[in-house]
């Protein structure tokens, strides 16, 4: 049997992306909560609500065993999402290089951000634009106003925006 060129080319990739979820997306995909700071018992079996409950699938090592959430065995079984819930706020790893960069820009006199104020109005109207939907028009606006405050003082917003959008 010959493929044409268009068949091989409908099974490859386009492009992958990356998100994070919110607290109830992550909720609702969950199947169990784990609380148990015991993730195995005395017997080396894991234990009800611990981090390797059977609720979120089969060990890779028990070929005999069914996952009581799908009902499959080990080589179909695609493995299920716990959640747990914090007591305090965790920065996120992934973001620890912004976390950084802010505490850096920040005075620990005054407990303000050493940004000048140019930069500082740049980045309201921006976030206003992506609060109203406007991602593209957002990020023209960005990288044109942060060379335009590098070069000279900035211009009047009002001509480079509809201020509908901004309020």
């Amino acid at each position: 049997m010959s493929y044409s060129t268009r068949d091989q080319v409908k099974d490859r990739f386009a492009g992958i992306g990356f998100s994070f979820m919110t607290d109830e997306e992550i909720e609702k995909l969950s199947v169990t909560e784990i609380h148990n700071p015991v993730a195995f018992d005395h017997l080396n079996n894991p234990t009800k609500q611990g981090l390797h409950d059977k609720a979120l699938g089969v060990s890779p090592f028990d070929h005999k065993s069914t996952c009581p959430t799908c009902g499959m065995t080990v080589n179909y079984c695609p493995g299920h999402v716990g959640h747990i819930n914090l007591t305090a706020p965790l920065y996120n790893p992934f973001m620890m290089k912004d976390a950084y960069k802010l505490l850096k820009a920040k005075c620990f006199a005054c407990h303000r951000i050493r940004i000048h104020p140019n930069k500082i109005a740049v980045y309201t109207r921006v976030l206003k634009l992506v609060k109203a939907g406007e991602l593209v028009q957002s990020a023209q606006l960005k990288q044109y106003l942060l060379h335009a405050s590098t070069q000279i003082s900035l211009v009047q917003y009002k001509e480079l925006s509809d201020p509908r959008k901004m309020k």
